[in-house]
């Protein structure tokens, strides 16, 4: 029989309805049950591609005997995080509070009648382990604590809560001048947990961070350091040469459990892909690597074989399992690949490194299999077999579409199609940098086409909602990263239209999300049932509240109302000192604080015709305005900027830093020429 979350609409919360646990989902009606039985509560959150959330479900929300312990003394609640990431980062920074540690998922917590937690943890094993307590022992200490220690727990509980206002306190009050020691004191601290030998930072697990890199990129181009620039160079190759990104299909998994970027876990996140892709796209315009435009065009390939669904929209994610086994979609045994390729497998062997019997080990794989990495390249291929690079380049794309092909025959990972209102927010502002960058149409139109479905079904008269056709309210990553992409389609394609729709938006997020008392965007509204809580950090994807730095900054001057210009840099300034505090986490804040900080170049496009207008869009340029007026359109503001430069005929371009303009330019060479001069 069924529990109560049958009736849900999401994957991860459907592949439960049929535990013997009576599951609740979330809501005021379960909270309410609690209290009125004076049960301990107990909240599973988890989203539909996690590996050990599936390892969980499995050995202990089916087990018979652990669920009625379950049903006699909690009121059980599982939580999607993709649905409602206000509670996971909640219960995420409690956990952080409680163990000093990051968390993860599954992650569980414990609360009393009234909602207080008392414990929080993340997976618990069923049997009995050297690390850590079974899920049974833990319910059963937490039963028995309750019965003779109630107050010490709600204590615990009132001290969770206490940290987390406490926290939002200080975010919101502390103020700092920005300053470029800042920028001086995160490069230093970046730069002793560089990995120099494989890329990236720290060891391991390995994530690819790519709002580290971005920023690293940006430092680059503005202190003319080639060697940052080559060092996110190496790291990407590092990365997308790795068991990390999918050699066969594309598109990047999760993370790295080792320092090499070998063996992945196996999950791929839309969120991932658009931050490979919009690192890609400011890594080319520095670099014009034909590799990393490969990997950009192969990344896009794949999201759009496997991840584009209805209305123009992506689905969230696409699992690390099939028939219940991490990985067993992507990996391969070495005789498979024998009969599979035949006379190819040598050529393939030495690419992708198969000198082993195997280098992924699961206790489902008995005898061990490989994940494909990229061992050899072309040119050193084509010395060992005595080909041309031609001729092993035509070798290699025959070995793929072998491999490719005989894949599709395996069972494929399920794909959560939910639409999540951020993430293909993410991904549209990541296309039409691609889309600037390599002159990619089926990119831009793709992000445009994206862009006009998801003002179509996700905003209402109210705001924005998380998911697509869901009442679920939207957190500050789906206005903040909606917002961005509004941006950029106009700065993409001149329409107007797209900012008048942002300043609607930021009306919205205004009365739901920001305090005018602390002059703070909180990340979820609360409706009585959650705490509010204030997210700067960045983590899997950059904070939203630091994108909505760069927001109000560059909407404050398209909007040309300066009062959103003073917020930005108010936010940037009560941020600005978690740097020191926090290194690698603040990533984002530094990138849109330099709006404020260093120059910012703007482009006045007066009479503009589209090709004279694209001439600026291929170069990397980390702080950028574009005004694009004409007299025939009465849907721009006559911006300030604009004074005594709009009598003209012909399609002209301006070009100012500070206070300093151009001449008129009237043509692409002049455009670049003075460009290039900038740059130099």
């Amino acid at each position: 029989m069924s529990n109560r979350l049958s009736h849900e609409k999401s994957l991860y919360l459907q592949a439960h309805k049929d535990n013997p646990i009576d599951w609740w989902p979330y809501g005021s009606e379960a909270l309410n049950e609690a209290k009125t039985k004076n049960k301990l509560i107990f909240i599973s959150i988890g989203y539909s591609s996690c590996h050990w959330c599936h390892v969980m479900e499995r050995e202990s929300f089916s087990d018979v005997k652990t669920s009625n312990f379950m049903n006699d003394h909690f009121i059980s609640i599982k939580v999607d995080r993709d649905e409602r990431p206000d509670i996971d980062r909640i219960y995420q920074k409690m956990y952080l509070d409680l163990t000093g540690q990051a968390g993860g998922h599954p992650l569980s917590i414990w609360l009393t009648p009234d909602s207080l937690p008392i414990h929080i943890g993340t997976y618990y094993p069923k049997k009995f382990t050297w690390h850590t307590k079974t899920f049974i022992s833990i319910n059963k200490e937490i039963v028995n604590s309750w019965s003779v220690d109630k107050n010490d727990l709600i204590e615990v509980g009132l001290g969770l809560s206490r940290n987390v206002d406490a926290f939002n306190q200080i975010v919101a009050s502390e103020i700092k001048k920005i300053i470029e020691g800042v920028y001086d004191l995160e490069l230093n601290n970046l730069e002793k947990r560089y990995d120099l030998k494989y890329g990236g930072f720290d060891f391991h697990p390995k994530f690819p961070r790519f709002n580290i890199l971005r920023y690293l990129l940006m430092e680059g181009y503005d202190r003319k350091l080639s060697t940052l620039i080559e060092f996110v160079t190496m790291t990407f190759y590092r990365m997308t040469r790795g068991g990390i990104y999918d050699q066969i299909g594309g598109g990047l998994f999760r993370y790295s459990v080792d320092q090499k970027w070998r063996i992945p876990h196996f999950e791929k996140m839309l969120y991932d892909n658009a931050g490979l892709l919009s690192t890609a796209a400011d890594l080319y315009s520095l670099t014009n690597d034909n590799y990393v435009e490969f990997i950009i065009k192969d990344t896009i390939s794949f999201l759009m074989r496997e991840m584009h669904g209805a209305n123009n929209l992506f689905f969230s994610s696409i699992d690390a399992e099939s028939n219940g086994i991490e990985g067993l979609y992507y990996t391969w045994s070495k005789k498979e690949l024998k009969q599979v390729l035949g006379i190819d497998y040598p050529v393939a062997k030495n690419r992708y490194g198969i000198d082993k019997l195997n280098n992924f080990n699961s206790k489902f794989l008995f005898n061990g299999v490989n994940v494909l990495k990229i061992k050899s390249s072309v040119s050193q291929l084509s010395k060992q077999f005595h080909k041309t690079e031609q001729e092993i380049v035509g070798n290699l794309n025959d070995i793929r579409g072998k491999l490719f092909r005989y894949r599709l025959q395996r069972e494929k990972p399920k794909i959560d199609s939910k639409i999540i209102t951020s993430w293909n927010a993410m991904l549209i502002t990541a296309l039409i940098k691609v889309g600037e960058k390599i002159d990619y149409e089926l990119a831009s139109q793709t992000a445009i086409n994206s862009l006009n479905s998801l003002i179509k079904h996700v905003i209402h008269e109210k705001g924005v909602y998380r998911v697509y056709e869901s009442k679920i309210p939207g957190t500050l990553d789906d206005y903040g990263y909606l917002i961005q992409s509004l941006i950029h389609a106009f700065e993409f394609t001149s329409d107007f239209q797209y900012v008048k729709i942002a300043g609607d938006i930021l009306n919205n997020l205004d009365d739901n999300l920001f305090n005018k008392i602390d002059e703070m965007y909180y990340f979820n509204e609360g409706n009585g049932e959650e705490i509010r809580l204030i997210q700067p950090f960045d983590d899997s994807f950059s904070s939203s509240l630091s994108i909505m730095i760069e927001n109000l900054f560059k909407l404050g001057h398209y909007l040309s109302k300066s009062k959103l210009i003073d917020r930005g840099m108010k936010i940037a300034e009560k941020l600005i000192s978690n740097v020191e505090k926090f290194d690698g986490a603040f990533n984002e804040l530094l990138i849109s604080a330099s709006y404020y900080l260093r120059p910012v170049i703007e482009f006045v496009y007066v009479n503009s015709d589209s090709i004279l207008k694209t001439s600026h869009l291929k170069f990397y340029l980390p702080r950028r305005l574009l005004y694009n007026w004409s007299q025939d359109d009465e849907n721009r503001p006559k911006w300030e900027i604009l004074e005594n430069r709009t009598n003209v005929s012909e399609p002209t371009c301006y070009i100012c830093t500070g206070n300093v303009c151009s001449l008129p330019l009237t043509d692409n060479l002049s455009v670049k020429a003075y460009l290039d001069q900038l740059q130099n």
